[in-house]
């Protein structure tokens, strides 16, 4: 699996909280439970936003624009991550790959690959219903 960015993991929790609460959430409220500063919050929703995972309610907050059901991974990473260069020589991409034909490794990374892009197109947001909304405690929201 790549990484996921504080960008990704932020989008996730908002949107998760956003779910969990089913009315429109203030910035100010996933500033005070996630800790994540206000400028990197307003940008992440301005992602998910254009995006068209959620629209804002002026004076109110956000709130879905679906059911977290039709919200998938792959849906929030597209909105809220740049697309990268691989780092070296192909970053485990096997697309970007310019000797995958003569690398030993170039099936485990196809197949590593096709198996992320899976599960992020199959796994949605309400699969996280009856999870708490709280931020994993790898994350550190002072972290860029």
């Amino acid at each position: 699996m790549r990484p996921l960015t504080s960008d990704a993991v932020l989008a996730l929790y908002s949107l998760h909280l956003m779910m969990r609460r089913n009315k429109p959430v203030p910035v100010g409220e996933i500033q005070r439970s996630s800790g994540f500063p206000r400028k990197q919050i307003l940008s992440v929703l301005n992602k998910l936003r254009r995006g068209e995972l959620i629209r804002s309610q002026p004076g109110r907050g956000y709130v879905l624009t679906r059911a977290g059901g039709e919200i998938t991974l792959a849906n929030i990473l597209h909105a809220v991550e740049r697309s990268s260069s691989p780092t070296a020589p192909c970053g485990g991409n096997f697309d970007a790959c310019n000797v995958r034909g003569s690398c030993i490794l170039a099936q485990l990374c196809r197949n590593a690959e096709q198996g992320f892009q899976e599960t992020i197109r199959a796994f949605t947001l309400a699969e996280l219903t009856d999870k708490a909304p709280e931020l994993p405690v790898c994350v550190d929201p002072s972290l860029p």
